[in-house]
Parts: structure tokens; C-alpha cells; sequence
């Protein structure tokens, strides 16, 4: 009987051992008039706006990978958030290790920070409130920053922030993204910023620094400009 054991314990073994994993890198960017690569706090002329505007600040949790074939999920991304912060390159990138046999076409993840985690109270590392994206304990995590100047904003020094963010009935404003992709070692997932400021009425959204519905309304809208570079 013991023998039988360490036989199947081998046999297990050569199997994890032969089992071979892909790193799979997801490379968060965005493009300005659909050529030129971000950069905080310098000045473009957007063609979609017909003006110029400035980012300072472009902050925003992923959470909740998964890899999914049509609609199964085949894998989930064990660390659950993730920080991308456009200040710092090195978070643009999420890596993580998949089994070869896994074939995907699809990847789903949140934006934002799910009620569970924000009922639990702060965190280090990602969650940790020093990064600039925690509030209080009764309105949670900022899921997204975004921060910025442009004459199309009829504000002060013509300012826009968007502190979106929201765990409670009836604001919660955490987003599901679910995109199609080719599955590759290098995924580039781009935000369109030319689409989310076309596309939004300045005159009412241009300043949100707490949960309300504004921020549900903006927090919808950010989603939607989420793509894939094929």
C-alpha cells in the first residue's frame, strides 16, 4: 500500500513538473488623438475636443483578473488589486503566470475596490491610504483619480477632478470591463482619454470628490473607454 502511495505521489509530481507556465504581462497606457503616449502634465491639443488639456494626475485600481474562453473562467490573477498610478511606470504593468494549456480569449477585471474589502479597513502595499486613494472608513477607497486642467472647464484656474469612488447603497460605483483579446505574452489595454472627454458634458461633471451620482454617472462613462491594441 505505501508503495502504491509514493508511486502516485511521483507520478504527481512529474506531472506538476512537466507542466509548463507563460507570464502574461497586461500594459496599461494611454494614447492622445490616438498617437502620442500620455504623459502627466504636459499640455496637448486634443482634435476630439478641439482644445488643449492637461493631465496632472491618473490613478486607478484594477481588481479581480480573470481569463476567460468565451465564458468560462479558466484562471484568476491570485493578488487581487492592483494600483496603476501613471506616475509610477513599473505599475502600469500587471504580470502574472498562466499555464500553457490554458487558451483565453477574453480578460475581465474590475475597476475599483469591491464593498468587502472596503468594510474591512486599510491595507498595506496597494491599499495602503498613503498611496493618496482612501477617504474614510464610511466612504471607503477612491477607485479612480483623475486630475487636470482645461479651458473647456468653466472653473476655477479651469480645474477638473474626478475622485470617483462609492461601496454603499445607492453609490456604489465600482465597474466590471470584460474585453476581447488575442492571446499573447504582452496584452496592451489603452485608455481612450480623447473619448472620455468628448463625450462628457463639462458643464456638469467636472468636479466630484465624494460618493454620489455624479460619480456612478462618471465612474459608467470611464469604463467604456477601456480597449485593446490588437
Amino acid at each position: 500500500m505505501k508503495k502504491h502511495i509514493c508511486l502516485f505521489i511521483l507520478i504527481i509530481s512529474a506531472f506538476n513538473l512537466s507542466a509548463q507556465v507563460s507570464t502574461v504581462s497586461l500594459n496599461f497606457n494611454s494614447l492622445v488623438n490616438n498617437k502620442d503616449t500620455l504623459e502627466l502634465e504636459k499640455r496637448y491639443y486634443f482634435k476630439s475636443i478641439q482644445d488643449s488639456l492637461q493631465v496632472d494626475v491618473l490613478k486607478f485600481y484594477i481588481t479581480n483578473i480573470k481569463f476567460i474562453k468565451d465564458e468560462t473562467i479558466l484562471a484568476s490573477v491570485h493578488k487581487k488589486h492592483f494600483l496603476i498610478n501613471f506616475e509610477d511606470v513599473l505599475s502600469k504593468r500587471i504580470k502574472t503566470q498562466i499555464s500553457d494549456t490554458l487558451k483565453f480569449n477574453k480578460i475581465r477585471f474590475n475597476i475599483g475596490i469591491d464593498s468587502i474589502t472596503n468594510v474591512s479597513g486599510v491595507y498595506g502595499q496597494d491599499l495602503d491610504p498613503t498611496n493618496g486613494m482612501y477617504w474614510t472608513w464610511n466612504s471607503g477607497y477612491i477607485n479612480c483619480k483623475l486630475e487636470g486642467s482645461s479651458n473647456k472647464f468653466k472653473t476655477r484656474k479651469n480645474r477638473y477632478a474626478f475622485h470617483l469612488g462609492g461601496y454603499m447603497s445607492p453609490f456604489i460605483s465600482m465597474q466590471t470591463i470584460t474585453l476581447e483579446v488575442t492571446q499573447n505574452k504582452e496584452i496592451e489595454i489603452l485608455i481612450n482619454i480623447d473619448d472620455f472627454f468628448s463625450n462628457l458634458d463639462v458643464t456638469k461633471y467636472h468636479t466630484i470628490l465624494s460618493p454620489n451620482r455624479k460619480a456612478i454617472v462618471v465612474s459608467k462613462h470611464f469604463s467604456t473607454v477601456f480597449y485593446v491594441e490588437e
